[in-house]
C-alpha cells in the first residue's frame, strides 16, 4: 500500500517486527521511483494477518505518478504465519527395491527429506511431488540393498529440525523361482491360458497382462486368452504380477511364442450345384457348410478339369464351348488370420447342346 510521508506520519499500527524487506525493495523497484522515495515494512509478530510494505514518496513528485508492482519472496529459515508441522510417514511396511513414501504436516517444502536407517545403513529420500496446499509430500527411496527387518525414521525439514517417526519394517520383495508358462494353440483363434510361475514367498493373488511383441494387449487380463488375427506372426508373451499383502509385488514374464496362422475352415457339407446343364442354361453354386466359419470365399468354375476364364461367380451361363464337358467348381474358403480351405463340387453330366 502506498502513501505520502504527511499520512504515513500519522498511521498507527499494532506492535510488529520489522523484516528486512525495505532493502528488496529499494533494489527491485527504486530505479522506477522518483527521487526521495524511502521504503520501510512491518510484520506480523502476535496475530497471524499479512505483512504490509509502507512505500514514502515526495509531497510533490517531480514526474508523472507511476503504477508499482512487487513480488516479495520470503528467504528466512523460518517465516510466514503458518504453523510448521510433520504429520504422518507411511506406509510401515516397504517391500525391498524402489520404493514410495507419503509424508504428511504443513509447510513440507521439496527440500524436506526422509531418512531410514539403522547402525550401518542409511537411504535418504527425492522429493517426487509436494501438494499445492504443501499438507502433503510423496517422496521415493531405493531400498534395494536395505536390511530385512525394522529401519528408523525421521523427517528431515528444510530448516534444519529432524522429527523421530515411527520405524518401517522392510520385508522381501515377491520373487519368481519359475517363471510363467504358456499353454495351448498358439495361432489365430487358439486359446492360450498361463500358469501363475512359482513364487517366494507365495502370493495371494495373481494378475495377468497378455503381450504382444512386448506391448501390453488391450483387456487381455485374464488367465486365458482367445488369440486374435491382429497378433498374427508376433510374439506372445504373459507377465504375471504376484501380491501378497506386506510384501512388494514381484513381476515375471513367460518365454514368448510366435503366433501362426489358425486352422483353415473346412466344409462340413461339400459344395453342389443345380440347374440343367444344357448350353444356354444357367448353373448355380451353393457353396456349402463350413467351420470355422469363412470371412470370405473365392470360387472358379472348370470344364473338364481346366479353367473357365473370367468364370469366378456363384453361377455361370453355359456356351457351346462347354458343350460336351462336365463341369466342376473349386470353392476356397479364407479365414482371416487362418489357413485357407478348399472343396469341390462333384462334376456335373456332360453339358448338352
Amino acid at each position: 500500500m502506498l502513501h505520502s510521508a504527511r499520512s504515513r506520519e500519522r498511521s498507527r499500527h499494532s506492535p510488529r517486527t520489522a523484516l528486512l524487506v525495505p532493502a528488496l525493495l529499494t533494489a527491485l523497484l527504486g530505479p522506477m521511483l522518483p527521487a526521495g522515495t524511502a521504503f520501510a515494512a512491518t510484520a506480523p509478530v502476535t496475530a497471524p494477518v499479512a505483512a504490509s510494505a509502507t512505500v514514502g514518496l515526495p509531497e510533490n513528485p517531480a514526474g508523472a505518478s507511476t503504477a508499482v508492482s512487487a513480488t516479495v519472496t520470503c528467504a528466512a529459515t523460518v517465516c510466514g504465519p503458518e504453523e510448521r508441522t510433520v504429520g504422518t510417514l507411511g506406509p510401515a511396511v516397504l517391500g525391498r527395491g524402489k520404493v514410495i513414501m507419503t509424508v504428511t504436516g504443513a509447510a513440507l517444502r521439496d527440500t524436506d527429506r526422509v531418512r531410514l536407517y539403522t547402525q550401518d545403513y542409511r537411504a535418504e529420500s527425492t522429493t517426487v511431488s509436494v501438494s499445492p496446499d504443501r499438507r502433503s509430500m510423496r517422496v521415493a527411496l531405493d531400498l534395494t540393498g536395505a536390511p530385512p527387518g525394522n529401519l528408523h525414521a525421521s523427517v528431515i525439514t528444510h530448516y534444519g529440525w529432524e522429527y523421530q517417526r515411527s520405524g518401517v519394517t522392510v520385508v522381501a520383495a515377491l520373487r519368481a523361482t519359475a517363471v510363467p508358462v504358456v499353454s495351448g494353440s498358439t495361432v489365430v483363434g487358439g486359446k492360450v491360458t498361463a500358469s501363475a510361475g512359482v513364487w517366494s514367498p507365495a502370493g495371494e493373488t495373481y494378475a495377468y497382462q497378455w503381450r504382444a511383441n512386448g506391448a501390453a494387449i488391450a483387456g487381455a487380463t485374464a488367465s486365458s486368452y482367445v488369440v486374435p488375427a491382429s497378433v498374427l506372426g508376433k510374439k506372445l508373451t504373459v507377465t504375471v504380477t504376484a501380491h501378497r499383502t506386506g510384501h512388494l509385488s514381484g513381476t515375471a514374464t513367460s518365454a514368448g511364442l510366435t503366433v501362426a496362422k489358425g486352422a483353415a475352415p473346412k466344409a462340413t457339407k461339400a459344395p453342389v450345384l443345380t440347374g440343367t446343364v444344357k448350353v444356354g442354361r444357367t448353373l448355380t453354386l451353393n457353396r456349402g457348410t463350413w467351420t470355422p466359419a469363412p470371412t470370405s470365399y473365392a470360387y472358379q468354375w472348370y470344364a473338364n478339369g481346366r479353367a473357365v476364364a473370367g468364370a469366378t461367380r456363384g453361377t455361370f451361363t453355359l456356351t457351346k464351348a462347354q458343350r460336351g464337358t462336365k463341369i466342376t467348381v473349386r470353392v476356397t474358403a479364407h479365414r482371416t488370420g487362418g489357413l485357407s480351405g478348399v472343396a469341390w463340387t462333384r462334376a456335373t453330366g456332360a453339358v448338352a447342346g
